[in-house]
């Protein structure tokens, strides 16, 4: 990965959604969808991404009913120059360190689980 990309990844640990909606917010309040992703997908890769721009994003879990709750925001800004893109080991600001998707999903060091 490049400091133009980001990795998301997570552990599918509902059974009953039909996408994962991933959705950035570019320094406002608003979220706008980025990708719809069929159900039991574990990965995303966000491409892109300008350096030293503050990202932030969230995932939804959808089906026929409707969509979760948002889990809550994990905020990032890509470096100037990176080799092998970056990563959230030091934590998100804003999130305390854990982006959660109704309690079952969350964004542990670099990686949601």
């Amino acid at each position: 990965l490049s400091n133009t990309q980001i990795r998301l990844r997570w552990v599918d640990q509902s059974n009953n959604e039909q996408n994962f909606v991933v959705e950035s917010n570019l320094g406002g309040s608003t979220f706008t969808p980025i990708a719809t992703l069929p159900a039991n997908t574990s990965e995303f890769i966000v491409t892109s991404l300008q350096p030293q721009t503050s990202y932030s994003f969230q995932v939804r879990a959808t089906n026929r009913l409707g969509s979760s709750t948002p889990s809550n925001a994990a905020t990032a800004t890509p470096p100037t120059n990176t080799t092998g893109g970056f990563s959230f080991l030091t934590g998100f600001a804003n999130a305390a360190s854990l982006l959660q998707l109704n309690g079952s999903t969350q964004i542990v060091g670099d990686r949601l689980q």
